[in-house]
């Protein structure tokens, strides 16, 4: 009697291990290097967690969600946004199931975390003044060229991005030149930016021929020249220096390594090259930009000078006065020239 006991309980035992096992092979595995395997009863997508609330399309107001601001969902196969900040900015995209990312931001795409969660980047600048039709075409030839959904963004995910999703809406998905417009006016488009508007509103279907010779030019990653390349890293600055104002220019928890004197340093430099480089310059109004030069040029470096002397023990009210003074040259040159 007792051996049947024991036998009994060794077979109880024995189809416990093979359960587990069993459960733990069906479990979705997740490598080393935390990159999200593909579920291949799920089609082959990422079987990530949504821990945000997805946008839903049509809604008219934005959603947030983890690195992104300014999300829409224009259509069943389209979202657009701000660009994408940090990995989990990608991981919430590749959970929304997006498969390509469309920048005509001038930032340069941070393409190995696309590739890590298995999305496609592809690059196409535009100006605020308007987008070209050659930008036009490549909007569109990236649309043909890769899998949806797409996340098409700018910077802040309010201009020149609605624009580009307008576009890509137009072109690819055969949206009218009205229903386009709502895009840009759901998501805040500013009208100072007329030539974005324009671009939208006046679109033309590209030649067939010329958005198939488009796809083998695009690029994942466009380094940005010119003016462009100036402002690109000037931007970053200015928005870090805005957030370090907030909690009284202090190093920042999450980016220790990222000093406010440093990056008022690099604000100073890049308005030096600009004032040295003046081929880079709008062909318009050249006096009255040299005078918006000028100013944002004192401005940089009173508020490098500043940061400096606060870091020596010094109080905030002469770096806060500094940076009001680059803001305002800032938004008065860019209320005059960013159509240039």
């Amino acid at each position: 009697m007792s051996s049947n006991r024991f036998f009994v309980a060794g077979v109880s035992v024995f189809l416990l291990v093979i359960a587990m096992t069993v459960s733990n092979c069906k479990q979705k595995q997740t490598p080393d290097d935390g990159t999200p395997e593909a579920d291949e009863s799920n089609n082959g997508e990422s079987n990530l967690v949504v821990d945000f609330d997805v946008p839903e399309t049509g809604a008219t107001a934005p959603t947030e969600a983890p690195g992104l601001h300014n999300l829409f969902r224009l259509d069943e196969n389209v979202y657009a946004g701000s660009q994408p900040h940090g990995e989990e900015a990608f991981r919430a995209l590749a959970a929304m199931g997006v498969k390509t990312i469309i920048s005509v931001d001038g930032h340069p795409t941070d393409v190995d975390l696309a590739e890590k969660y298995s999305m496609t980047y592809v690059h196409v600048p535009v100006k605020y003044s308007a987008i070209s039709h050659e930008e036009q075409i490549k909007i569109c030839a990236a649309g043909e060229a890769n899998e949806g959904p797409f996340f098409v963004h700018c910077f802040h995910g309010k201009h020149r991005g609605p624009a580009g999703a307008a576009v890509l809406l137009e072109g690819v998905y055969g949206w009218s030149a009205d229903e386009a417009r709502t895009v840009l006016e759901r998501m805040g488009t500013s009208t100072g930016y007329p030539g974005l508007w324009s671009s939208v509103a006046n679109f033309e279907q590209p030649d067939e021929d010329d958005v198939e010779n488009a796809k083998e030019t695009l690029q994942s990653r466009f380094e940005p020249q010119g003016i462009i390349g100036i402002m690109t890293p000037t931007t970053d600055s200015h928005d870090f220096l805005k957030d370090a104002q907030k909690i009284g220019f202090a190093v920042d928890p999450e980016h220790p390594d990222v000093l406010p004197s440093h990056e008022a340093d690099m604000l100073a430099n890049n308005a030096d090259k600009l004032a040295e480089n003046e081929d880079f310059w709008p062909e318009n109004d050249r006096d009255d930009f040299r005078a918006f030069v000028a100013k944002y040029v004192e401005a940089t470096h009173a508020l490098r000078d500043a940061l400096a002397n606060f870091e020596e023990g010094g109080d905030t009210f002469e770096a806060d006065d500094a940076l009001d003074l680059v803001n305002r040259a800032c938004s008065d040159c860019h209320k005059q020239f960013r159509n240039e």
